[in-house]
């Protein structure tokens, strides 16, 4: 499948969350699935509460070239206005969603995943509670050999059963977001 890729927001991975960060309302909360080091979570906390996700195993396989299993393990980050759910996303995602209740106001789901598995799995979970005006961003997106086996195609296939509408806001070199209808 051929995504528009809207227009390029900047070509330093980065661009494409702050841009979207200036879009977001502050009134609600953001999810960031591949937390690692903590510096996007960072950056999102800065303006937004974050609740960050990570086993901090590193990849549970080999990704693309240079990328192999166990790659971006790392302690778990502290971060003032982030709360950060240590495991794999299958486990700690239902569990987070049977206690949290705030769900209406969820703005911004940051999706650095990399891989096909767990891009689907946290698509299951949270996909059918994104809300008009929530933005997704996802980190890996397009842009490298094998992209239509990971982030894009995990969405693909969400979308071919969810039946989302959404608008691009635009893409960065891998990055690529979108503001649900």
């Amino acid at each position: 499948m051929t995504y528009d890729l809207g227009p390029s927001l900047g070509g330093d991975p980065l661009d494409v969350l702050r841009h979207v960060l200036t879009l977001v309302p502050e009134d609600g909360y953001a999810l960031e699935f591949g937390v690692a080091s903590g510096r996007t979570l960072s950056l999102i906390a800065q303006q937004l509460p974050v609740v960050g996700f990570d086993s901090f195993d590193g990849l549970p396989e080999d990704w693309r070239a240079g990328f192999p299993k166990g790659m971006f393990a790392c302690p778990p980050p502290q971060i003032a206005n982030a709360t950060v759910v240590i495991g794999l996303f299958e486990e700690t995602l239902p569990r987070w969603y049977a206690d949290c209740g705030q769900l209406e106001q969820l703005r911004l789901l940051h999706i650095d995943c990399d891989l096909y598995g767990s891009t689907a799995t946290v698509l299951e979970h949270v996909g059918p509670r994104l809300l008009p005006g929530t933005y997704v961003v996802f980190d890996e997106f397009h842009g490298y050999p094998g992209c239509e086996e990971h982030e894009q195609r995990a969405w693909s296939e969400f979308n071919g059963w969810a039946d989302l509408s959404y608008d691009v806001v635009g893409h960065g070199p891998e990055q690529w977001a979108v503001r649900i209808r």
